[in-house]
């Protein structure tokens, strides 16, 4: 049976957490950072432009000039012949620079999406170690966007003093340098032996880890050649990713070390080796008995006032999903398929909800634990993208409010509950914020669905099984506490419209069209609550919920029944 050996990959990291390592070369760069010829181009150029001489190929003068074709390593020495003089020289290459003298700006390079999906698969904790050639920071720069802070070992100083690799989490061993430490490896010369501490940390890396080259062409690193060589336990299947012909001396090594051949992009290779990943533990969802088990620990601590033993439960809950569920990834990684993304989540969310609606129905003194990582997870950082895909960043966040929401109804705590739906958020595409009941609405969080039913609908889909059977209630009392809560939502979002300091931008909900919904032309929870007015009294005025104010809360009721009978109600129809 032959199988796609990104798929292959992907079953062996996901069921062995760290036991690959990544060798990384120029071509996990290329597109952003110039390689090493375009770099020895303008180089050349800038020579002849030195010496008086505008030629419009610069390689063929350097060739007449010298009689020698030009060398990216012998080119760079003889420019500058200390490294120290070199950082300077190649610095614009990696950082961009300004315009001068009416010449164009260089953009400063950015990560790709392959250094982006490396990222995520580190955060993760599915890769651990990176071996790479370049000098250039964009691998770095790409975990510090999604909150990792990488060990950096780029001089064999730092190698030898550095913590052994199995207690490293996220590590990058830079056996060339980095391009700001005038030690950086760059020309044959220096590329032809390594400093005592490089070669054991790289051979350590090849004897214990399984390997994935990618990006790297083997052609000028004489050193890193042997190391390869030298060290070959074959411990678990080496691959080999590049989309284009071997060079002769990459073919000797993936034959040597038997590796698999991927042909793919290191975009396309690291992006889809973390999709299959996802894709696997989407099928593993928690056992519901794991789960009953939590729920069960959460009860005894709550009802011991054991705060602390609360807590590290919750937090460990929420933590099991790193680099599952963070804003970033989804936002980054949604654009090419939604439905992955969304099983992901619902699969990694389901004990955090399960404990979450526990809390929030019998813990009440507890709120803070979960609140306090619900703002978190609503404040998410500037990014630039599609919208749908950005706003599916914040549908964990909408599960936390949902689940919480359900138990704070059944337990009739809608004084409390109104007051964190009001919870604002800051929004960054306004000098206003908007609260938990418009910014993490599921309306929101799924729009791309295109459908605020099928978007409600999947949330109480998703939901509904786990609070009926962790918190013992009945389907029906669960429905009827679901659609209380997107009512409340709603009427909230509606309520703070007259609020010039907030931005209300979601509040349709979908039980305006969920099955079963509609009574006469009116919604099924209002309908159930008109039911229990005394003296004309909503139950909820009653209760204290929105100041209090009868005619204010009449108003808006009116308004949103109105929407509800035309079918009409989206954002911005009020």
């Amino acid at each position: 049976m032959d199988i796609d050996p990104t798929v292959s990959l992907a079953f062996t990291i996901e069921a062995n957490p760290g036991s690959y390592a990544l060798l990384l070369g120029a071509g996990v760069s290329y597109g952003t950072v110039s390689t090493a010829w375009e770099i020895l181009s303008r180089l050349v150029e800038r020579l002849a432009a030195a010496q008086g001489v505008t030629t419009e190929d610069p390689m063929a003068w350097y060739e007449t000039t010298y009689a020698i074709a030009p060398n990216y390593s012998d080119v760079l020495a003889a420019l500058s012949p200390s490294a120290a003089g070199r950082v300077g020289l190649l610095r614009p290459f990696f950082e961009g620079s300004p315009a001068i003298e009416g010449g164009a700006e260089v953009e400063a390079p950015q990560p790709t999406e392959g250094h982006r999906a490396i990222a995520r698969l580190m955060k993760a904790g599915l890769i651990k170690v990176v071996v790479t050639t370049n000098f250039d920071r964009l691998l770095e720069q790409a975990l510090v966007t999604i909150g990792v802070a990488p060990t950096v070992l780029s001089t064999p100083s730092a190698m030898a003093g550095a913590l052994p690799l199995h207690q490293q989490t996220a590590c990058i061993i830079k056996i060339h340098g980095d391009y700001l430490d005038p030690s950086f490896l760059n020309t044959g010369d220096e590329l032809a032996t390594y400093d005592t501490a490089v070669s054991g940390l790289v051979g350590h890396v090849l004897d214990d880890y399984g390997l994935v080259v990618c990006g790297w062409s083997a052609k000028w690193d004489t050193a890193l050649r042997h190391e390869l060589e030298v060290h070959n336990a074959r411990r678990y299947t080496n691959y080999w990713v590049e989309p284009s012909e071997l060079s002769d001396a990459a073919a000797r090594l993936t034959q040597l070390r038997n590796a698999t051949m991927i042909a793919k992009t290191s975009s396309v290779f690291f992006s889809e080796l973390g999709n299959s990943v996802l894709s696997i533990q989407g099928t593993n969802r928690p056992h519901p008995l794991s789960i009953g088990v939590a729920v069960a620990t959460a009860k005894r601590f709550i009802t011991g006032n054991d705060r602390v033993a609360l807590h590290d439960l919750l937090a460990g809950a929420f933590n099991e999903t790193a680099g599952q569920v963070d804003g970033p990834t989804l936002a980054t990684s949604a654009a090419r398929n939604w439905n992955d993304g969304v099983v992901l989540v619902d699969s990694a969310m389901s004990m955090p909800m399960a404990l979450v609606a526990t809390v929030a129905r019998w813990g009440g003194a507890n709120d803070e634990l979960w609140v306090k990582r619900l703002v978190e997870m609503s404040s998410q950082p500037a990014m630039g993208g599609l919208t749908d895909a950005l706003n599916l960043s914040y549908y964990p966040a909408t599960l936390v409010l949902y689940t919480a929401g359900l138990g704070m109804v059944l337990d009739s705590r809608l004084v409390e509950l109104e007051n964190i739906l009001r919870t604002t958020t800051p929004i960054h595409t306004s000098n206003k914020p908007g609260p938990f009941c418009s910014e993490l609405s599921a309306v929101r969080a799924l729009s791309f669905m295109g459908s605020e039913k099928d978007a409600s609908q999947h949330v109480f889909d998703l939901i509904a099984p786990i609070v009926s059977a962790q918190l013992l209630v009945s389907d029906e009392s669960v429905r009827e506490a679901f659609d209380r809560l997107e009512l409340l939502m709603v009427l909230i979002g509606v309520y703070s419209r007259s609020n010039p300091e907030l931005e209300i931008r979601f509040t349709s909900p979908g039980i305006i069209r969920r099955v079963g919904n509609m009574y006469a032309g009116v919604a099924r929870p209002v309908s159930d609550l008109e039911a229990l007015r005394v003296g004309g009294v909503h139950p909820w005025i009653a209760l204290g919920l929105f100041n209090g104010d009868q005619e204010k809360f009449e108003e808006m009721l009116g308004m949103f029944n109105s929407a509800f009978a035309t079918r009409s109600m989206y954002p911005g129809n009020y």
